[in-house]
């Protein structure tokens, strides 16, 4: 087992990996991924034993950060995919761009 300290700097190292992908130009959006994240998101926060237990269908919540951090790279990637603007405009163009939520 890591301590602390160890464990928070193979995190920071993990992080720093997955956002240096957006430094090296062009982005493809992965959208099977940024859903399965989101799912994989809201199974882990609707479980009843908030990933305490020894089960194998339930989340740990110790991953509940990179999730989050997951769900960011992908819905950036999706945002800087140079097919987004044109999804934008199909958006707006349909009337969804002036609905109030």
């Amino acid at each position: 087992m890591l301590d602390a300290k160890t464990e928070q700097a193979l995190s920071n190292g993990i992080k720093d990996t997955m956002w240096a992908m957006f430094w090296k130009g062009k982005q493809k959006a992965n959208l099977p991924e940024l859903e399965d994240s989101v799912k994989r998101l809201i199974r882990m926060t609707t479980q009843k034993d908030a990933g305490q237990r020894d089960n194998a269908t339930c989340i740990d919540w110790k991953t509940l950060d990179m999730e989050f951090l997951r769900i960011a790279i992908e819905a950036t990637a999706f945002v800087l995919d140079e097919r987004f603007q044109g999804l934008k405009e199909e958006w707006e163009a349909n009337d969804h761009g002036n609905a109030e939520y």
